[in-house]
């Protein structure tokens, strides 16, 4: 894997040129970090699939972020548009706003998260990354 980090984001529409625009970027991106073509084709056909399933569920646009950190590669799908809404742990105090995907930092305690209406408790710890996957 490449050891120079980045991350990028695009703001993609559901419809076949974006695929496969979609497509040959994501090659290009992970020939760069060093993955072999088999793997490549694979890693491709599984990003085709999120997006198709994005657009299945009524999704016309959508996400998609590539982040490579510290020797490792992710590439997150997301529905665009969307928002999740941290509270603090009772929900009381609104604290920040973002768009599904998107990076949050915040201090180390317990905090309320809604994404699409949907209300989770995520604790989050010093030093450690939380992901929320809703």
């Amino acid at each position: 894997m490449s050891d120079q980090d980045f991350l990028f984001a695009l703001d993609v529409s559901g419809d076949p040129a974006s695929d496969q625009m979609l497509a040959d970027l994501a090659r290009t991106v992970l020939g760069h970090v060093g993955y072999a073509g088999s793997a490549i084709d694979a890693l491709t056909g599984q990003l085709r699939s999120a997006l198709a399933e994005r657009v299945a569920d009524g999704k016309r646009r959508c996400e998609v972020r590539f982040r490579a950190e510290a020797g490792e590669l992710e590439i997150v799908v997301s529905g665009a548009g969307q928002n999740l809404v941290v509270y603090d742990s009772v929900g009381a105090k609104r604290l920040a706003d973002a768009r599904i995907g998107a990076e949050i930092e915040l201090l180390p305690g317990a905090y309320l998260v809604t994404v699409n209406e949907r209300k989770l408790t995520v604790q989050v710890e010093a030093g450690k990354r939380t992901t929320v996957n809703p």
